[in-house]
């Protein structure tokens, strides 16, 4: 099952969690995925190793949501968080 653990859904997240650059925060999210497939993280391409995913995300509003996508042959999934960038 697809699952995002790290930011927690309703996170505040800051600069402290990850790079703030002109554009944004970038932040690294992890969590479990299905084996087997593509997972994308806001559109960007995961890394994918022993059940776990790990991909960089631009957090650039300050509620926004992280959604990560399996797509594989087990179907597709998605699990969605909300973080709140202080």
């Amino acid at each position: 099952m697809l699952h995002i653990e790290d930011p927690i859904h309703g996170a505040v997240v800051n600069r402290r969690w990850g790079t703030q650059d002109d554009e944004g925060l970038r932040l690294t999210v992890t969590g479990t995925a299905p084996p087997r497939g593509p997972v994308t993280v806001n559109g960007v391409p995961a890394r994918l190793a022993s059940g776990r995913f790990t991909a960089e995300v631009l957090v650039s509003q300050s509620e926004q949501d992280i959604v990560a996508t399996y797509d594989g042959p087990f179907g597709r999934q998605e699990h969605a968080i909300r973080v709140v960038w202080d």
